[in-house]
């Protein structure tokens, strides 16, 4: 009996660290902004959040399949281990995001999409559009970039990857970051 109050303990302590502030989500869809919010592991299916204020957010484990947050504000927030197929991330300013294992791996937008100094690190992020992303500092180490389609060797030369990282083709080519 002790046995199993320990483990439906730990049980619920484990589902709890990952549940995220449903008054922050009811703000959010209230209002379109939520900064600094926790939305960890929120299921944002299909809601539209274009222009959405998600600075700072913890959004990591959020699943966003079919999310329209083109044009959304989400510099700082932590995405890390978030899903997402059919996602609009055109136009957003992830600047300094977390997206540390981020699996985006189907039909994503991220045309003109900011990834200055974000952390694609371990990110799945293949069949996705890049047409004029800006990834100047952005981390790409052991990223998946294959099938990705308007990605150019000019905006891999602005961010930094590892022998891990794969790129679309042969062809292409990325910085190694440099750790301390």
């Amino acid at each position: 009996m002790l046995r199993l109050c320990i483990v439906t303990g730990l049980l619920l302590l484990a589902s709890s660290a990952a549940a995220f502030d449903a008054g922050d989500l009811a703000k959010l869809k209230s209002t379109g902004s939520c900064r600094g919010c926790d939305l960890t592991g929120a299921d944002l299916h299909g809601p539209e959040l274009k222009g959405a204020d998600l600075t700072g957010a913890d959004l990591s484990e959020a699943k966003f399949d079919t999310t329209n947050l083109s044009g959304a504000q989400l510099r700082g927030a932590d995405l890390s281990r978030a899903t997402g197929s059919f996602l609009d991330l055109a136009g957003a300013d992830l600047s300094g995001a977390r997206l540390v294992a981020f699996d985006a791996c189907y039909d994503q937008d991220f045309t003109r999409a900011i990834f200055r100094g974000a952390d694609l690190s371990n990110a799945k992020l293949c069949a996705t559009a890049w047409s004029g992303a800006d990834l100047s500092g952005a981390i790409l180490s052991g990223a998946d970039l294959t099938y990705t389609h308007d990605l150019t060797q000019a905006q891999l030369d602005r961010a930094c990857g590892d022998e891990s990282t794969k790129l679309p083709s042969a062809t292409f080519s990325i910085p190694h970051c440099v750790t301390d």
